[in-house]
């Protein structure tokens, strides 16, 4: 048996993590829809901001759990407080979530576009193939960095449609590996996907 080396031990705890917690499930339109048009209104009127300060300055900073509860819907767009790495998530079938990214764009430092997957292809020379270009908003990419010019893109990429008896030879082949990773990493290169220099 062959030591593996730290880059491939990297990769397939990323990989693990990707294949744990990916999903891909469709949600209810209708529900978030109407939500989302209430929280525009709500952006438009400026009202919750206003309200979010007024509660905590009469509740002497603390909040209390009944209203997290019932404000939790509204959007606070204002300057982050939160000195920490941000890292938010957005849907290619959650339009809702591309407007709140622009809006919100200063609360977050990482914004992870949930558009790609790859498959491993068996055919060729053993390589993947990167999906979901399609789904790549160039311009909202911009939009976003117009907003924060400090926020970094990382794409989330998804091993999708490959039966397990061929992940797990790819799971054994290094080589393989070696080659998706580079595929990614170039096509993250060639689109500017790491913050838009």
């Amino acid at each position: 048996m062959t030591r593996c080396s730290p880059e491939f031990i990297v990769f397939l705890v990323w990989l693990l993590f990707l294949v744990a917690y990916g999903t891909l499930s469709k949600s209810d339109r209708k529900e978030k829809s109407k939500k989302f048009h209430e929280t525009e209104q709500r952006q438009k009127d400026g009202s919750n901001v206003v309200k979010l300060r007024q509660h905590f300055e009469d509740n002497g900073g603390k909040a209390a759990v009944l209203n997290i509860l019932s404000e939790h819907h509204n959007l606070c767009v204002e300057e982050r407080k939160f000195n920490h790495p941000v890292l938010a998530y957005v849907t290619p079938w959650n339009n809702g979530g591309y407007d709140i990214a622009k809006w919100a764009a200063r609360k977050f430092t990482h914004i992870s576009p949930v558009w790609f997957q790859f498959n491993l292809d068996v055919k060729q020379r053993k390589t993947c193939t990167i999906l979901g270009t399609h789904d790549m908003d160039k311009q909202w990419l911009v939009d976003i960095h117009t907003n924060n010019s400090e926020i970094k893109f990382m794409p989330r990429f998804v091993l999708d449609g490959s039966v397990p008896g061929i992940i797990e030879q790819f799971l054994y082949n290094e080589k393989w590996q070696t080659n998706c990773a580079q595929l990614i990493v170039n096509f993250i290169k060639k689109t500017r996907c790491m913050g838009r220099s």
